[in-house]
């Protein structure tokens, strides 16, 4: 008869599950790491709340706050205003907020340049150089506060320069997060 009781309890608790997981099946792609590492951010919640609930090990508390953190680490990871945001407000009262230009050929708006058009058939071709024109949409980017090309550059290299840092923070969280998930996931579960 417990049996039973229990068989029943853990049909309704799994399908409770399913429906916290519909969010998360439904907004998945394949093409944006961002949607793995959700997944992951939901299962460690799960874990998380195990142990914190459940576990009845001596260090379910610390494992639940290890976890805690990990799941800090790979959810700003994913967004990436947590990085650099001093750096890009003192970038955009410097030369202004990014303006753009788009459109579907080399005429994509007035500043679109010949160097444009190479950098972007190169980029386009994974790094090769290629002399074919590439079919797509163009987005030239430039700053209101730069008032000469020379000043275009330097804002432009600030941006990159900022955004590398960007990355570069993102990287040491993802991988501070997955080593420690390495060394710790076996103990994770009661």
């Amino acid at each position: 008869m417990r049996d039973i009781f229990y068989s029943i309890k853990r049909f309704f608790g799994k399908t409770a599950k399913v429906f916290r997981f519909i969010p998360l099946i439904w907004k998945d792609e394949w093409w944006s790491w961002e949607y793995i590492i959700d997944w992951l951010d939901a299962k460690l919640l799960d874990v998380q709340e195990g142990e914190r609930k459940k576990a009845c090990h001596e260090t379910a508390e610390n494992d639940a706050l290890v976890i805690f953190l990990v799941r800090q680490a790979l959810r700003r990871a994913t967004s990436e205003d947590n990085y650099c945001y001093y750096e890009m407000h003192n970038h955009k009262e410097k030369w202004g907020a990014i303006k753009s230009n788009v459109g579907l050929d080399k005429k994509a708006g007035e500043k679109w340049t010949e160097h444009d058009e190479k950098r972007w058939r190169y980029q386009c071709n994974n790094g090769k150089p290629d002399d074919e024109k590439i079919p797509g949409l163009r987005v030239k980017m430039y700053y209101p506060g730069a008032k000469t090309p020379k000043e275009e550059m330097q804002a432009s290299e600030e941006l990159m320069n900022i955004m590398s840092e960007q990355q570069r923070q993102q990287r040491e969280d993802l991988k501070w997060a997955f080593e420690t998930m390495a060394e710790e996931i076996m103990m994770w579960w009661d």
